[in-house]
């Protein structure tokens, strides 16, 4: 039995809108948890109902406490050949990706570009300066951009830009790109093929590994491999970061269980 577990909450849109590419019985497999504190408790219980788990977390490389979170679950599990953690900066910045080609969405295309590329010099940008309490890390800054960068139907809030109420908030999550509510004059796009672009943007979120891993295949191998790779973009990130200054800590994957 395969569970995937995700970090975020499972009325968020980003996660609505990932479901709708999949099955009932099979998004019945994914568990939300709500928060980091959660997730060592959710893999203890799959392991006791002998699953095979995917899980992704929210690995920040200007946040030490989501690395110490990966090393804490690196320590507890990276031995059982039957958790394998895929770090991502965050389901906000899988979301920008899979809308970045959409230009007719897009608000403020530097900022976006400046989420997607992980640059280091994100503070010196406008959204950052005007919402310097909040935007502490790289990831609270890609929630921004989300809020603020994007057209109402995709931003990621009910009110828009803080003085208003969004009345298109949640469309572009729920309906198919059809609504003749915007502004956009874009037609036929429809909800799946948006969820299934998301779900592309998700390492191993598409193709074989989601289809048919199991615990006994070569896909697991193929995953493995796709988890190295990850930690290599993390801790290359890590030492960019390093370079302009900040504090970063490096990580290291999980025993090979691939052969």
């Amino acid at each position: 039995m395969i569970r995937v577990i995700f970090e975020d909450h499972e009325r968020s849109n980003i996660a609505k809108l990932f479901r709708e590419s999949f099955d009932r019985e099979f998004s019945d497999s994914f568990i939300y948890a709500r928060g980091c504190g959660e997730i060592k408790k959710r893999i203890e219980e799959c392991l006791a109902e002998d699953c095979f788990i995917i899980v992704y977390l929210d690995v920040v490389v200007d946040n030490r406490d989501t690395v110490k979170t990966y090393r804490t679950l690196r320590a507890n599990f990276g031995k059982t050949h039957r958790v394998m953690i895929l770090p991502i900066l965050c389901a906000e910045h899988r979301m920008l990706h899979s809308i970045v080609d959409r230009v007719y969405l897009i608000q403020n295309e530097r900022e976006i570009r400046a989420a997607l590329d992980m640059d280091p010099e994100y503070q010196n940008e406008k959204i950052a300066q005007d919402n310097k309490i909040y935007c502490k890390t790289l990831e609270r800054f890609c929630k921004l951009v989300l809020k603020k960068a994007v057209i109402d139907c995709v931003k990621d809030t009910p009110g828009a830009d803080g003085s208003r109420v969004n009345s298109l908030y949640g469309y572009y999550y729920s309906l198919d790109c059809s609504c003749n509510a915007g502004n956009c004059d874009i037609d036929n796009v429809p909800l799946k093929q948006k969820s299934k672009e998301l779900v592309r943007m998700y390492p191993a979120g598409s193709g074989m590994i989601f289809a048919n891993i199991s615990l006994d295949d070569s896909d697991r191998k193929e995953l493995y491999e796709i988890h190295k790779g990850l930690i290599k973009q993390y801790n290359e990130k890590a030492e960019e970061f390093r370079e302009h200054g900040y504090s970063t800590i490096k990580i290291q994957p999980f025993e090979d269980w691939s052969e």
